[in-house]
């Protein structure tokens, strides 16, 4: 059994087709796992930042009361 030219040719492009998809799934299972985390990162930010703020104000209202 021989194999020609033409089909070294087509089995090569199967095989970088198949490369192809599992590199572009590895690639986007990361960048999804990456938005998560940068999401999540974001949220609590955003969390803590607003208790940062809640906290003086409520700091500033009670020193008013005071004085």
């Amino acid at each position: 059994m021989f194999i020609n030219s033409a089909q070294m040719l087509g089995h090569s492009t199967t095989l970088a087709a198949l490369g192809g998809l599992i590199v572009g799934g590895i690639g986007a299972l990361i960048i999804t796992v990456l938005s998560i985390i940068m999401t999540r990162i974001g949220c609590e930010t955003v969390l803590v930042v607003f208790m940062i703020r809640d906290e003086l104000a409520w700091q500033r209202e009670n020193t008013q009361k005071r004085a």
